[in-house]
């Protein structure tokens, strides 16, 4: 659930309305988390920056130290993970000082920034793969984007193997649904991992181990062992040889949720 109004969308050709609410100032940041609380929501998602393809001020911060701090204590009042959407240096520093437990994207940062994800325990959602597609299959419909993108990729391509260095918790989040990442293919993520040099069995974590912990889930499921549900896949093939095998559907012979068999070929 994002909570806070995305307005970099104001650009874009999409509504709003049903998936993000506008607030300004603290008491309207606080309010706001308490009434998706009280209606279920198991995660809040704050906004704390711009976008890298947004028109002017791109990266630019977006809420308060303040602000963001109001929304993230009241989900950590009742046990709910918090994250925040992130593309600066200022914006995902801020965050972090505010008590997210998630940064999103984590574009344009430095090695500061990492350190200070690392002591406060806060996981990385890096979301490499949208910015690869973007840059490369959006040079004739999306230009201005593409353009964009391909600068935030070239710092990808820096950044992310200094957060593996500095030790900072990764997760598997893929902005699948936005331009060129259609839902389902969200495995062309781990390729990005291993591309920038992460190892295929930590991608591997990263997707099961981690990305549980990351929304508060660990307890059930993430690993396999005894108390936790049995969330198991049979593949045909060696991802610790080709994480690539993991996105290929015809290679994926079964798929357990719960411990009940719901597909197989």
């Amino acid at each position: 659930m994002v909570t806070f109004y995305l307005s970099w969308l104001a650009n874009m050709p999409v509504h709003t309305e049903q998936s993000t609410i506008h607030c300004d100032g603290p008491d309207a940041w606080r309010k706001t988390a308490r009434l998706n609380l009280y209606n279920g929501t198991d995660n809040i998602k704050v906004v704390a920056s711009r976008s890298i393809i947004s028109k002017g001020g791109a990266s630019a911060p977006q809420a308060t130290i303040e602000e963001l701090k109001a929304a993230i204590e009241e989900a950590h009042k009742i046990g709910k993970k918090t994250m925040a959407h992130s593309e600066g240096l200022i914006a995902t520093k801020n965050a972090i000082e505010a008590g997210v437990d998630a940064i999103v994207h984590g574009t344009y940062t430095d090695e500061e920034c990492a350190e200070m994800m690392v002591a406060n325990n806060v996981i990385l959602q890096p979301t490499n793969y949208v910015l690869k597609a973007i840059a490369f299959y959006g040079k004739d419909e999306l230009s201005e984007w593409s353009l964009k993108a391909n600068m935030a990729w070239e710092d990808r391509k820096r950044n992310f193997k200094m957060y593996l260095n500095k030790g900072v918790k990764v997760s598997f989040g893929s902005d699948a649904g936005v331009s060129y990442l259609r839902q389902g293919d969200n495995a062309k993520e781990l390729e990005t991992f291993v591309e920038l040099g992460m190892s295929n069995m930590d991608a591997i974590v990263a997707a099961t181990k981690t990305s549980a912990e990351d929304i508060g889930i660990d307890n059930i499921t993430g690993t396999i062992e005894n108390g936790k549900m049995a969330d198991i896949i049979l593949i045909d093939g060696d991802p610790l040889q080709d994480i690539g095998v993991l996105g290929k559907e015809d290679k994926i012979k079964m798929v357990m949720k719960e411990g009940e068999i719901v597909i197989t070929r």
